[in-house]
């Protein structure tokens, strides 16, 4: 059984030990553009100062209105923040999402993980105001041939034919 989960739902929500303390939020995602897979995520605590903390994805017990942990995080420093930055998923949000021939298929929206292992599953891309509304929004399956880039993200031509259902023009028949 595959349980997917999608970035937008994820980040912001509070994380919980297991007796209900809350540690902090999500603030983003460390993925492995080569591996195609998300390990851990940040985690923001409120303090005056805040500060990050380290979330493996292995240590998440469950997903429910919180994410609730069964091992302790670790802290990080703001060096490690700068550093890893191009790492983060929030770095790739918004960007231009083209095919293998250089069509533009649009830009990140969104994304789908496999919510135990991290696996990368499919990009939701958005394409512009009335194709959302009209057509609903592309979601791209992610295989092997799928590069996530500085500039772009590079999908397979040959994996993009799923359109999200939810459309103004399915709504009015």
């Amino acid at each position: 059984m595959i349980n997917v989960k999608k970035y937008l739902d994820v980040r912001g929500c509070s994380v919980v030990d297991k007796k209900g303390n809350i540690i902090g939020r999500i603030e983003d995602f460390l993925i492995d553009i080569n591996k195609l897979k998300i390990y851990s995520f940040i985690i923001t605590t409120k303090n005056i100062f805040p500060t990050f903390n380290l979330l493996l994805i292995r240590d998440v017990e469950k997903y429910e209105d919180v994410i609730v942990i069964k091992n302790d995080i670790y802290k990080l420093n703001q060096s490690f923040i700068k550093k890893y930055k191009y790492i983060m998923l929030q770095n790739f949000m918004d960007k231009e999402i083209i095919d293998i021939n250089g069509k533009r298929l649009g830009a990140l929206n969104d994304l789908i993980f496999d919510e135990f292992n991290g696996e990368l599953k499919a990009l939701i891309c958005k394409r512009g105001f009335y194709e959302d509304i009209f057509e609903g929004r592309k979601i791209i399956i992610i295989n092997e041939k799928t590069v996530f880039g500085k500039e772009k993200i590079i999908v397979d031509e040959d994996d993009i034919d799923i359109t999200n259902i939810i459309s103004f023009k399915n709504l009015v028949r």
